[in-house]
């Protein structure tokens, strides 16, 4: 039913943040081939992509959440974006940042609008925010100490993560687009990240 609310009354797309075709295709061909990968391996990656498939219908319910109490972004303009671009290990992350601090010209997106891109989330944390200050509870703080937890003391040391600091759009285009660098974290295997690691691999409407 919301998927039809999108398609006919919204005028958008159902399922609004499920991966583009060429890279569900290239996924699931590379799970089906003979890489070496332990079966187990095989299996795990298979189901954890199929769970994200299958979570487009709760995710296009979030989105239709923000499009009918939050829908001003639609109206937003970007100017003079700047892109920064480049590979592993190159300093993108390290100039990203250092941008990121002058915020009078410059506007980041943060971890949390990467990880949880829904506006109506953004509200409930600035919630949680404000009862932990009313309170002296730890909400959020707790929240951001399972995403450092998550990531690991390895990762924290070289890449600093938290919920409010500029992060790098690659953590978006990963978990959602199944593209970009950080793709081969989620499908370890060489051949396909390179199929669809890069955005020009796709249609000119997955581009869009």
């Amino acid at each position: 039913a919301n998927s039809i609310f999108r398609v006919l009354v919204l005028g958008d797309a159902a399922f609004p943040m499920c991966p583009p075709r060429t890279a569900i295709i290239a996924r699931f061909k590379g799970l089906l081939t003979d890489h070496g990968m332990p079966l187990r391996t095989k299996i795990l990656l298979s189901l954890k992509s199929i769970f994200q498939l299958v979570n487009q219908g709760n995710n296009a319910l979030l989105c239709t959440i923000d499009d009918l109490f939050f829908n001003a972004y639609r109206t937003c303009q970007f100017v003079n974006p700047v892109f920064i671009v480049g590979g592993f290990r190159t300093g993108s992350t390290t100039l990203h940042r250092v941008l990121a601090l002058d915020e009078e010209r410059y506007v980041s997106p943060r971890f949390l609008e990467l990880c949880m891109p829904f506006i109506w989330m953004h509200y409930l944390l600035d919630a949680f925010e404000w009862f932990d200050k009313k309170t002296g509870t730890e909400i959020t703080l707790t929240l951001e100490r399972a995403l450092q937890a998550g990531a690991g003391p390895d990762v924290m040391a070289r890449h600093p993560m938290s919920l409010k600091i500029a992060e790098e759009c690659d953590v978006f285009f990963s978990t959602v687009c199944w593209s970009g660098y950080y793709a081969i974290t989620l499908c370890p295997l060489a051949e396909t990240w390179e199929g669809f690691g890069g955005i020009t691999h796709f249609s000119e409407g997955e581009k869009a």
